[in-house]
């Protein structure tokens, strides 16, 4: 324990017995002496009467000097003291008022920093993800699931809730456009199948055409044949009355 000077005033350290010896004083000529300290004889006359004190801290006169003085009670109850006058208390009050508003300044930095970051991993960086993902939806694109967006889901907040509403929705959206793919599968199947249909359908009334077209090549073949014998009877039906009007005019003649 030591005498520490602060402009020329000292800090005392002091020990002190449970029966008001001091134990320890800077002024040696005070050691083994009683206590001349009015806080520590009140501290003695509790110990005394079995009421243990808590360490604290307080200010007394002492030959018409304001000090401070804190105490503690040690294990044996012994009674550590350190004074103080008041103006080197007081000495500190600014000093002790600008590390105050150097260490708050300090802590209202520090906190910013952490609610930007604990905002920006909490908050914002979700955020973004759940934004992608809607427009990787809005895309129809359901190929992309990342990580982030699988931890999201497992989230117990409101953000969570939000994420397990749009894989719910990309889910379903990507069951309608499946069920979509195999309706629209069916359909070209049965149309593929229609046009094969139609197609044989084309090929027998082209074979059917054909063979009318032959039938009525060959109606119009015999019918010339018809007409032709048809011609040449009434020709040779028609020579006998040329030679009757000739022997006729002869005999008019």
């Amino acid at each position: 324990m030591k005498n520490t000077s602060h402009n020329s005033v000292s800090i005392i350290h002091s020990l002190a017995s449970s029966d008001g010896t001091m134990l320890y004083h800077p002024d040696q000529s005070k050691v083994g002496n009683p206590v001349e300290n009015a806080v520590v004889t009140g501290l003695v006359a509790d110990i005394q009467a079995g009421n243990i004190p808590e360490d604290a801290f307080t200010e007394y006169e002492y030959k018409g000097a304001m000090k401070y003085a804190a105490y503690n009670i040690l294990s044996d109850n012994s009674i550590l003291v350190v004074t103080a006058d008041e103006d080197v208390v007081l000495s500190y009050k600014g000093t002790i008022a600008s590390m105050t508003a150097i260490i708050s300044v300090a802590n209202v930095l520090i906190f910013t920093i952490i609610g930007f970051l604990f905002s920006f991993i909490l908050i914002t960086k979700p955020i973004g993800s759940l934004t992608e993902i809607v427009g990787n939806t809005a895309d129809f694109d359901f190929s992309k699931t990342t990580g982030s967006g699988r931890k999201l889901v497992k989230r117990k907040d409101e953000i969570g809730a939000m994420a397990k509403a749009i894989s719910q929705m990309r889910g379903n959206m990507r069951n309608i456009l499946r069920a979509s793919n195999d309706t629209l599968a069916n359909n070209m199947n049965a149309v593929a199948a229609s046009s094969v249909d139609i197609n044989d359908m084309y090929a027998d009334n082209s074979s059917t055409t054909e063979e009318l077209a032959a039938g009525m090549q060959e109606t119009a073949a015999a019918a010339e044949t018809i007409n032709g014998m048809q011609i040449s009877k009434l020709q040779e039906l028609a020579k006998p009355d040329v030679d009757l009007l000739l022997m006729l005019q002869r005999l008019v003649l």
